[in-house]
């Protein structure tokens, strides 16, 4: 199974919003473009690691 992982890109003020369209929940804000772009991509695997760290998930055997 492929997820789409269309980047979702928007001005809001002062700051740029972005989010993976097949991900919710992983987001980021930053207050330029290329600051966006640059947390945007980290932000999937901090949002796993978050995952992991949440006491009422069961890690896989």
């Amino acid at each position: 199974m492929s997820l789409d992982k269309t980047p979702v890109v928007l001005r809001d003020g002062k700051w740029w919003i972005g989010r993976i369209e097949a991900t919710p929940g992983v987001n980021a804000q930053e207050r330029t473009v290329d600051e966006l772009l640059s947390s945007r991509s980290a932000a999937p695997a901090e949002y796993l690691e978050m995952n992991r760290a949440d006491d009422r998930c069961i890690p896989e055997p």
